[in-house]
Order: structure tokens, then C-alpha cells, then sequence
């Protein structure tokens, strides 16, 4: 999930703040695992500009097997 939630972001200048993810189902050899994720809400705190963002893995048969979620700190569209 980290690895998809920075590839997503595509810059360098922000940071992870929070990475929470639960294996709730295996994934069975021969699987595919979708890694997926969605921003849920953006807001300013203590001058940080944060993003949440809902975070999942599915497998092909639409399966979530391992929900998350990420507060990351992104730099502001104006910097």
C-alpha cells in the first residue's frame, strides 16, 4: 500500500504521516492483487497541508483483502 500510495503522489517533497493496513484474507498463489485508493479528505493543521486517503487490496474476483488507510503531508499547490 506504501509503495502504491507513493507512486500515486509522485513528488518527493512529501512524507507519510500515518500508513495503517489489515491482511484480513490470504492471497492464494495464482491471485492478483489489485492495490487501489481513493483521497478522502484534504485539510490545513498547524500549517501542514494533509491529505487522507482510503486504501485497499482486492483480488481479481473484487475480494478486498486488506483494507488501509494514509494521512500523507503534501506541499501546497501554491509552493
Amino acid at each position: 500500500m506504501g509503495h502504491r500510495l507513493r507512486a500515486v503522489r509522485g513528488r518527493d517533497d512529501g512524507f507519510l504521516k500515518l500508513l495503517r493496513g489489515e491482511v484480513r484474507r490470504l492471497n492464494v498463489v495464482g491471485d492478483t492483487t489489485y492495490c487501489k485508493g481513493k483521497v478522502a479528505r484534504k485539510w490545513i493543521e498547524n500549517g501542514e497541508h494533509l491529505v487522507s486517503c482510503e486504501l485497499w487490496c482486492e483480488n481479481q474476483r473484487g475480494e478486498v483483502t486488506a483494507p488501509g488507510y494514509a494521512v500523507a503531508v503534501l506541499p501546497s499547490r501554491s509552493e
